[in-house]
């Protein structure tokens, strides 16, 4: 079996960039692990495509195998997972409930796949989320629904973690696990 680091922090609050340094530090401790970013933002404006592009400048020079894919993540977790030795960092799980609440697809059926190859994934996985649970609750219903079904995501992905860090201002904080010295 493998390991699941899960990352939680608010918006801009340095969760990916800690994320990806976590992944580099797995890729670089283990026996010829390869190095997978399984993205799942999609372009929908300017103002998305101008994130991705941050993403994508970290990531440069450090051999990332690069996955877009916006609603099927688990038949990618699935088959890196059955491909043996790798590192895959997820980011992100607040933006693919968006993609499938956007897509008005059965939030359900997807997350209970993913669970399931989570629980199962062989290899080291790191996903990133957005922790919602610290905002004012939001007025219309769509807005209730999002904060909803990531903050019960994230309380699942939680539990199967093996570690669990709090990303605020860029400093990481233990809520489950060790901390690395990354």
């Amino acid at each position: 079996m493998g390991s699941v680091d899960f990352i939680l922090g608010g918006v801009r609050s340095g969760k990916s960039a800690y994320a990806e340094r976590l992944a580099i530090f797995y890729r670089d401790c283990g026996d010829d692990l390869s190095l997978h970013y399984l993205a799942t933002c999609v372009d929908f404006d300017e103002s998305l495509r101008g994130r991705i592009d941050l993403h994508r400048e970290r990531r440069v020079g450090f051999d990332w195998v690069l996955h877009e894919e916006s609603l099927d993540i688990d038949l990618v977790l699935g088959s890196l997972s059955s491909s043996g030795g790798c590192v895959v960092l997820l980011d992100s799980l607040d933006m693919w409930v968006n993609n499938i609440l956007h897509y008005g697809l059965d939030f359900v059926s997807f997350r209970d796949r993913f669970l399931c190859v989570v629980s199962d994934f062989d290899g080291i996985l790191v996903i990133v989320s957005s922790e919602v649970g610290l905002s004012l609750l939001p007025s219309g219903v769509d807005g209730r629904l999002y904060c909803d079904l990531v903050g019960g995501l994230n309380c699942a992905v939680g539990l199967l973690s093996d570690c669990s860090i709090f990303v605020v201002s860029g400093f990481p904080i233990c809520l489950r696990g060790e901390l690395r010295d990354i």
